[in-house]
């Protein structure tokens, strides 16, 4: 599981004779107390201001778990919208059940291909958790190999 918990403090940033404050754009991923594998890190950004658009454009190509404070300039990563298996990946698997369904009332119920659309078909609220969770695997190939 990879997560990331940023914070952002301000800084003091030199400007024409005087002291101007500036942000450094931490984000911290430690999964070690949850049993992840890789070692802590941390990523360090900077910028004049404290914008919405900084955390969005270094988080841009993220998919992990996000965990942040209050701070509103994270609300537009919390948008449904970056879930691309909701964009891509939904309309596909509701093809695919309406399809084995329809399939499914041709078959006798002894004809294997019936028994294991049935199989399928009687999990299928599991089989399409992945949708809308992003850690989900669509499938459990991992631990079959």
């Amino acid at each position: 599981m990879k997560s990331l918990r940023p914070t952002h403090p301000w800084v003091p940033v030199l400007a024409k004779g005087k002291t101007d404050t500036g942000r450094i754009w931490v984000y911290v991923r430690d999964d070690k107390p949850f049993g992840g594998p890789e070692p802590p890190g941390a990523v360090f950004y900077y910028s004049r201001d404290r914008t919405g658009e900084h955390p969005q454009a270094h988080l841009a190509n993220y998919s992990g778990i996000f965990q942040a404070d209050a701070y509103g300039g994270y609300t537009k990563l919390y948008e449904g919208g970056r879930t691309v298996r909701q964009q891509l990946s939904a309309p596909l698997v509701a093809d695919l059940e309406t399809w084995m369904r329809e399939q499914r009332a041709k078959l006798s119920r002894g004809n294997d291909v019936a028994k294991a659309m049935d199989y399928m078909l009687k999990r299928w609220a599991a089989f399409t958790r992945f949708l809308d969770d992003g850690r989900i695997c669509l499938s459990n190939n991992a631990a079959e190999r």
